[in-house]
């Protein structure tokens, strides 16, 4: 009788500590180990206490971070899931994500409210060769070191000139390659509406 009156929204608690999910799941006693950390993508740091839920039409699984930002949910059955990431002081993470037996690990980056409220800054420069002659249609990449999704590319002009988009001030590894060069790299730390990374590429001796 006691059994009977549990509703249908009654969220119930699995055997790993921290780790929800709802009654609409409790019919799937197999699934995948899903595990990850969320970290602050300012300092590269784990977040304890965030809350990462999946969810897709029928099931609803969730977890809280541990001391360490690391999080896991088991026997979550194979599929596309809405992604939901939450906590304090930081923006909220939504997103969709395919979980399967060769995919079970995610890992989140959040950044702080104050940080979303600062500009975009732009990585410039030129690409040329020592002598200093510009090189046509090289590309410039950068990429963060903190998230490797964070990521743009583009391509130099005749006068060897390029100018790159960042989503926020911070550290960005740069790199510029062209077929027949050298390829050359540099970190820079953006300041102000504009940092420049100039790059001189020799040219490839086989």
């Amino acid at each position: 009788m006691m059994m009977r009156a549990i509703g249908a929204g009654l969220v119930l608690l699995l055997a790993a500590p921290g780790v929800w999910k709802t009654a609409g799941s409790q019919n799937r006693s197999t699934g995948l180990e899903i595990a990850g950390m969320v970290f602050d993508g300012g300092y590269g740091k784990g977040i304890k206490g965030v809350f990462v839920s999946l969810d897709d039409s029928s099931n609803s699984f969730s977890a809280f971070t541990d001391a360490e930002g690391l999080f896991r949910i088991e026997n979550v059955p194979a599929g596309r899931y809405n992604v939901f990431v939450s906590v304090s002081n930081f923006v909220q993470y939504k997103s969709e994500v395919s979980v399967a037996s060769c995919q079970t690990e995610f890992n989140f980056r959040l950044q702080h409210e104050d940080e979303a409220a600062l500009s975009a800054v732009d990585i410039a420069g030129k690409v040329a060769d020592p002598d200093g002659k510009p090189i046509y249609r090289a590309t410039v990449t950068y990429l963060s070191p903190l998230d490797d999704t964070v990521t743009r590319s583009t391509m130099t002009g005749q006068d060897g000139q390029y100018t790159l988009a960042a989503p926020r001030p911070g550290q960005y590894v740069v790199f510029s390659s062209r077929p027949g060069y050298e390829v050359r790299t540099q970190t820079v730390l953006t300041h102000g509406t504009q940092t420049r990374a100039d790059f001189a590429l020799p040219e490839f001796h086989y």
